[in-house]
C-alpha cells in the first residue's frame, strides 16, 4: 500500500479545510468531528479500506467531493486517476454537482480544475476524477489511486453493481490503492453488510459508523419525518440503524426459528401432501415445493405447515429449464408423497398442468388476482409470524426468503415481491402448497368421506 508523506497529509487537509460550502460556510470551520476523523483516515491512508456509515444528512455526498479534491490536487501523482461510482446516476450527478460547487466557490481552485460531464481533471498534471453510476460498463481492468464508493447499501443487487464491486476489490489490491465506502445503514440482508461486518474484524480496515440523528437537523424535522415514515426506513435513514425493511415477508430471528435441521423429508404413509409448482423458463427458476400439515395437539386444534422438499431447476436464455424434465420429476414425487395434489401458476406452465392431469394427477391452477395474491402473501407471512412454518436448512431457500417483500397493492391487498435482480420463485412454490394443504387439512380426507358418503344417501333416501 502506498503511505503518504506527513506534509502531503498535511498540505491535503489545509486544502480539505478552506472549501466553501454551498450555504457559504468555510468546511474547517463547521465540520463535526466525526468528518474530520474520517477526513484524516482518508487523506493518510492509514488503514488503506475504509467503510464509514452515516444518517442521512450527514455530508456523506459533500464530503466524498471534498476529499476526492484534495487528493487530487495535493497527493495523486501525474496521470493519476480517481474513481467515485454512485448507486445510480442521480447519485453520481450530485456527487458531481458537489465537486463542480466546491471548485466554483473556494477561490483558486477553478484556475486548476476542469470540471465536465461526470469527470474532473487537474489541468497541470492530468489527476482525472471519474464519476459514474454502479451499473457502468467497463469496470474491469481499472489502474486506480483512489475509489470512492457512495451510498453502497442502496446500490442495486443485480449482476453488474456486484461485478463492479469485486472489479474493485481486486483493482484496489493491484494498485496499492485507497478505498472508502461512505453510506447510510441498510438491510441487513443487502451485500454491503457483509462488507460492513470484515471491515469490523479486519486490520486493514477501519470502520467508523455515526449513530443518529445528526445534530443539525431540528427536531420538528425529525418527528415529521418520524410520522411520515415506515419505522425501519427512519431508523435506517435518520438513526444510522442497521434493520430490515418493514415490508419483509419475514423477519431474520423468525426465518431462523423457523429453519430446522433438515435438507429434506422423505414422504410418511398416511400424510396428506401438497405440492406447489412455480415455473420459469429462462431468467426465473423453477420451483417445485412439498408440504403438509402437522398437528401439534391430539385433538387437531392446532397445526403446524412443514415443508418436506424443495426442488429448483435455473434455466438460462441459452439452456431454457426443459418442460419434460420438470414434469417428470412433478411425476415422481406425486407418486412418492401419496399422489399428492398440484398447485401450479398457469402462467407458463397450462400446457405441463394438462399433461399431468392426463397421467391422472389432481393438478389445479392458481389463477393470480389481488385477493389471491394476498391469499398467498398474508398465508406465508402469518405462518412464518406465528412460528406455524417448518422450513428445511436450505442456504439458497433461506437467502432468497430473507429478501422477499411484500407489497400493498389497493388497501389491504398484499402481494409478494422481490428486487431486481432477486427472486421470489421458492418463496410462491411454498406459498402454493402450504395454502392449498391448509385448505385440504379443513377438508374431510378420501377415507372419511367414502365411509360417511353411504350415510348420507341412506338418511335422505326416504325422501326421494
Amino acid at each position: 500500500m502506498r503511505q503518504m508523506r506527513d506534509e502531503d497529509v498535511e498540505t491535503a487537509l489545509a486544502l480539505l479545510v478552506r472549501l466553501r460550502q454551498e450555504d457559504g460556510e468555510i468546511w474547517g470551520e463547521v465540520a463535526a468531528d466525526f468528518q474530520r476523523e474520517d477526513a484524516r483516515a482518508a487523506l493518510t491512508g492509514k488503514p488503506p479500506y475504509n467503510f464509514w456509515t452515516r444518517p442521512r444528512g450527514g455530508s456523506k455526498t459533500s464530503d466524498c467531493a471534498a476529499i476526492c479534491l484534495a487528493v487530487m490536487l495535493a497527493q495523486a501523482p501525474p496521470g493519476a486517476q480517481l474513481y467515485v461510482f454512485a448507486s445510480d446516476q442521480d447519485q453520481a450527478r450530485l456527487v458531481l454537482d458537489a465537486l463542480s460547487g466546491f471548485v466554483d466557490r473556494t477561490p483558486g481552485l477553478s484556475e486548476l480544475i476542469d470540471v465536465h460531464a461526470f469527470r474532473a481533471r487537474v489541468r497541470e498534471t492530468g489527476v482525472t476524477l471519474h464519476i459514474s453510476a454502479a451499473d457502468a460498463p467497463g469496470s474491469w481492468g481499472l489502474r486506480p489511486y483512489l475509489v470512492i464508493l457512495d451510498e453502497l447499501a442502496q446500490w442495486p443487487e443485480t449482476q453488474g453493481p456486484r461485478q463492479l464491486f469485486d472489479a474493485v476489490r481486486t483493482s484496489v489490491v493491484k494498485m496499492g490503492a485507497r478505498l472508502i465506502i461512505i453510506t447510510t445503514a441498510g438491510d441487513p440482508t443487502h451485500f454491503s453488510y457483509e462488507i460492513r461486518t470484515h471491515a469490523e474484524g479486519d486490520p486493514l480496515w477501519r470502520l467508523n459508523e455515526v449513530r443518529g440523528p445528526v445534530p443539525w437537523i431540528s427536531q420538528d424535522l425529525l418527528d415529521e419525518q418520524r410520522r411520515a415514515l415506515p419505522d425501519a426506513t427512519y431508523r435506517r435513514l435518520h438513526l444510522n440503524e442497521w434493520v430490515p425493511a418493514d415490508d419483509r415477508l419475514t423477519t431474520l430471528h423468525d426465518l431462523e426459528e423457523a429453519t430446522q435441521p433438515w435438507g429434506s423429508r422423505p414422504p410418511k404413509p398416511g400424510v396428506r401432501y401438497s405440492v406447489g409448482l412455480d415455473l420459469g423458463i429462462t431468467r426465473d427458476r423453477s420451483v417445485m415445493a412439498v408440504c403438509h400439515v402437522e398437528p401439534t395437539d391430539r385433538d387437531g386444534a392446532s397445526s403446524i405447515v412443514v415443508v418436506d422438499l424443495v426442488h429448483r431447476w435455473q434455466g438460462t436464455r441459452d439452456q431454457p429449464v426443459m418442460l419434460d424434465q420438470v414434469r417428470d420429476v412433478v411425476l415422481e414425487t406425486v407418486s412418492s408423497y401419496n399422489r399428492a395434489a398440484v398447485t401450479f401458476d398457469p402462467y407458463q406452465a397450462e400446457g405441463l398442468g394438462q399433461q399431468l392431469r392426463q397421467r391422472g394427477v389432481r393438478a389445479d391452477a392458481f389463477h393470480f388476482s389481488a385477493t389471491s395474491n394476498n391469499r398467498l402473501a398474508t398465508t406465508l407471512h402469518v405462518l412464518l409470524r406465528n412460528r406455524r412454518l417448518h422450513i428445511p436448512d436450505d442456504a439458497i431457500l433461506l437467502d432468497e426468503l430473507s429478501r422477499v417483500g411484500m407489497a400493498e397493492t389497493r388497501p389491504g391487498q398484499l402481494r409478494l415481491v422481490h428486487k431486481g435482480g432477486q427472486h421470489d420463485d421458492q418463496a410462491v412454490a411454498i406459498a402454493l402448497a402450504a395454502t392449498r394443504a391448509l385448505e385440504d387439512a379443513e377438508r374431510p380426507g378420501p377415507r372419511l368421506r367414502a365411509l360417511i358418503a353411504p350415510q348420507r344417501r341412506s338418511r335422505f333416501s326416504g325422501f326421494n
